[in-house]
């Protein structure tokens, strides 16, 4: 406990950079751009009309290339209302105005169906809490940057903060894989500027699509979508959910910055324009590992394994008068830890890793990419993407044995490997709107890989090393995805969307078509029905196509080329019920069936891909075969108070079951089958003085979801390996205690002049709750007692304090 009293002083220490003699009231203006939501047209003449505790405060119209500027406001929340002439009016609630960073919007809307008479809309309108793809009718969410610090115990992270809606599972505090609907995190698609990432955070591992950090800084994202069923045709290459993330543009008008020193990083965000003429700009953002400056000044944060990390983000944009837009964008960062367990002269609570061995473990990721949007006509729309991608996974481990006085008696290496993945991308999608009822998205992903890998590992019972991969190159590995799909707005009531996703994989020639379909019916104004259908697949992890098991004695080396997808059904329907514009309550119901699931070929056993893709560990099976099958259906509820007035409220719901089959055709409960999951929290602002320049606010948040799923151990077995070894038998027949955890958030901000002072504090687990992640193997406990069990449970986190101070100027 001793270093959370030391990170509460230093947060509390920090006030000192809040310059409280800056005591005049600030002002910024609200611009933006509004574009149609089809045909990404921009529209000109639209009513912007600005409203504050119901009262109208300024209004203005969009230019001629739909941008628009209103007068200086001060600081506070607005309500900003679009309008115009045959579209569909729009509201955007709880717009924040500070002093030291202007706000800008990216406005879409959409062409009503029905003809209208006259001019006079609306003011009501729709809410901007739709989601960007508008042919995502069911299980789709829309989010942004703020939702990430709003969101009591997100930590800043796009993922963390997707697990508290409805279907998505928190039961690891370590890390923040996604759990979709009882899904293994494999199937999760992250998509970022339309470019695929497949595992966007440090100290990534092969095989997941989580980790600890997230590289997503949140001060870049723009408006994006998470999705959870039945995706629309234009995403593919996932099972369980999706991630469509957005960044946005730099301020065009000013030069703006942002800094932020916290637990969990110290960051600079620059951006503004780079001609005001031709209303280019540019935006960066730069993150380095704080527990790596306390390192470096011989602070002690209670363990000696520092996790060591940066990453850097940039997009810059180029609008031409007559050759489009341009843009280039990127993503980078690298991750390492040495976790040397050997040095250590008495027995320990060590954070990290295992306790017979020492580790050093480093990864990194870089991606570059171009874009050029083209307005062919003013309906007709073109973006095409290129991009390079690649990604670095690092590790060397070194077991040891101690003497009975705990000193060191012998130190050897035990594992070395590095994986490498590099990716050639292309994206290309062309928008065309037909008329105000049909519109249409066409186009193709491309991906071609090219793989290094190296994997050794030593039989600890003979000392011999065996190689577990080997292989170096391309292996005709083409990923290519054609789709198109249609959305057709009958009228104010129906809405259908429909099409096809085809997938091509060149490793085992395997080609899929995908039917998919959605549909939107308002029963009244206030209660809409939503359903959809989809057939998906996905890849399997791209080092296991090319992993070797010498123990099997098996002529072809890579035996597993030939594996296809795992392929899924998912159907959805929903309700949604809108009590008023900012409180909803929405249920939903679905089922997914999932088939061609690799499982072991030549022996009979529980293994199957469904459960794989948590936690740090690789695996690497025996010769699979697509004949598994698993199962997930549950039904949903959310009820959520959008912020308004000062608060909001979030609560959401789960009942669920999730099983599989193995080879040994028995079916169990999946890994990830806690049967329920609930999250509730609510969020509160108190403004300190009538103007609004000091608000203080506070926030808390309760998970409570079933526990973790285990088998039970082999003990002998376990010992004699120096491992975990579970009953195969028997996989998944226990389960853990119930998973609970209690976080609570304090803040404050302040608007100066010119600049917005912001401090946090967020208590992860409050009240110390002691939750079980999984067994280990401790041989420590034997030193002075052979008789002793050297398995052990292994906590999570414990009471986490992560505090921050981000000054915008």
């Amino acid at each position: 406990m001793k270093k959370h009293y030391l990170l509460l002083l230093l947060f509390s220490g920090a006030c000192w950079a809040l310059p409280l003699s800056l005591l005049s009231q600030g002002t910024q203006p609200i611009s933006g751009r509004i574009i149609d939501k089809e045909s990404r047209y921009p529209l000109v003449g639209v009513s912007v009309k600005v409203m504050r505790d119901q009262t109208y405060t300024d209004g203005v119209t969009s230019d001629y290339n739909g941008f628009f500027t209103t007068s200086p406001l001060p600081v506070g929340r607005y309500t900003v209302i679009f309008s115009y002439m045959g579209y569909e009016s729009m509201v955007m609630n709880n717009i924040m105005v500070v002093s030291g960073k202007e706000t800008v919007l990216e406005v879409e809307i959409s062409e009503s169906s029905v003809v209208l008479e006259g001019a006079t809309v609306s003011a009501k309108g729709k809410s901007n809490r739709l989601p960007i793809n508008e042919a995502g009718l069911a299980s789709n969410r829309l989010f942004n940057a703020e939702e990430t610090e709003r969101y009591v115990g997100s930590r800043q992270d796009p993922a963390r903060m997707a697990l508290n809606f409805a279907g998505a599972q928190a039961t690891d505090d370590s890390r923040n894989d996604i759990v979709v609907r009882g899904n293994s995190p494999l199937g999760l698609l992250w998509r970022y500027e339309d470019v695929e990432l497949l595992n966007p955070n440090h100290f990534a591992v092969a095989g997941s699509t989580g980790g600890p950090i997230s590289m997503l800084n949140n001060k870049v994202i723009g408006q994006s979508d998470f999705m959870t069923a039945a995706f629309p045709p234009g995403f593919g290459n996932a099972l369980s959910g999706v991630f469509d993330i957005k960044m946005r543009y730099g301020n065009t008008r000013k030069h703006e910055q942002t800094f932020q020193f916290g637990l969990l990083g110290t960051e600079l965000a620059v951006e503004g324009p780079i001609s005001k003429e031709q209303r280019s700009s540019y935006l960066m953002a730069y993150r380095y590992s704080t527990l790596q400056i306390f390192e470096k000044i011989n602070f002690n944060i209670g363990t000696s394994a520092v996790p060591r990390y940066q990453d850097l983000t940039f997009k810059l944009h180029f609008p031409t008068q007559k050759w489009g837009t341009f843009s280039l964008f990127g993503l980078g960062g690298n991750s390492n830890i040495d976790i040397e367990l050997s040095k250590l002269t008495e027995p320990s609570n060590e954070l990290y890793g295992d306790k017979d061995r020492d580790q050093y473990f480093s990864t990194s990721l870089g991606m570059a990419g171009v874009s050029h949007q083209y307005q062919i006509h003013k309906n007709t729309f073109s973006k095409i993407t290129l991009s390079a991608t690649k990604s670095t996974n690092r590790a060397d481990h070194f077991k040891f044995e101690r003497n009975p006085d705990f000193t060191l008696n012998t130190r050897y290496q035990m594992l070395h490997f590095e994986m490498i993945e590099s990716k050639s991308s292309l994206a290309w999608s062309l928008r065309h709107k037909f008329n105000a009822k049909l519109s249409m998205i066409s186009g193709v992903y491309a991906d071609a890989f090219f793989m290094d890998y190296i994997d050794s590992t030593i039989i600890l019972s003979s000392q011999k090393w065996i190689t577990r991969m080997d292989y170096k190159g391309h292996q005709n590995a083409l990923l290519i995805q054609p789709y198109t799909s249609f959305l057709y707005k009958a009228n104010q009531r129906l809405r259908l969307s429909g099409g096809i996703h085809g997938q091509y994989f060149g490793i085992n020639q395997q080609f899929v078509l995908e039917p998919r379909l959605g549909a939107s019916y308002a029963l009244t104004p206030s209660t809409q029905l939503t359903a959809g259908y989809g057939l998906h697949s996905r890849l399997q992890p791209l080092y296991v196509y090319f992993t070797t098991n010498p123990e099997l004695h098996l002529s072809d080396g890579l035996y597993n080329l030939n594996m296809g997808f795992t392929r899924s059904h998912h159907l959805v329907g929903g309700v949604t019920h809108t009590l008023n514009p900012h409180f909803r309550i929405k249920s939903e119901v679905y089922y997914q069936y999932l088939f061609d699931v690799p499982v072991e070929a030549n022996t009979l056993s529980s293994f199957s891909l469904l459960n794989m893709g948590s936690g740090f560990a690789r695996f690497f099976p025996g010769m699979l075969e697509n004949k598994g099958t698993g199962e997930n259906y549950g039904v949903e509820l959310t009820i959520e108070r959008n912020f308004f007035n000062h608060y909001y409220i979030l609560a959401t719901g789960s009942l669920f079951n999730s099983t599989y089959s193995g080879s040994d055709g028995v079916k169990r409960n999946t890994d990830f089958n806690g049967v329920f999951a609930s999250r509730a929290m609510f969020g509160r602002e108190i403004p300190l003085d009538q103007a609004g320049k000091r608000v203080l606010s506070f926030g808390a948040g309760v998970t409570w979801a079933g526990g973790r799923r285990y088998s039970p151990v082999d003990v002998d077995s376990s010992i004699k390996s120096a491992d975990v070894i579970f009953v195969d038998s028997e996989r998944n027949t226990l389960q853990f205690r119930n998973f609970f955890r209690t976080d609570v958030r304090l803040g404050f901000s302040y608007n100066a002049r010119k600049v917005t002072h912001e401090f946090v504090l967020d208590v992860i687990n409050a009240t110390n709750r002691v939750n079980i992640l999984t067994y280990t193997f401790d041989p420590d406990v034997t030193i002075n007692n052979p008789n002793a069990d050297p398995l052990r449970e292994q906590p999570q986190l414990g009471l986490l304090p992560v505090f921050f101070y981000k000054i915008h100027f």
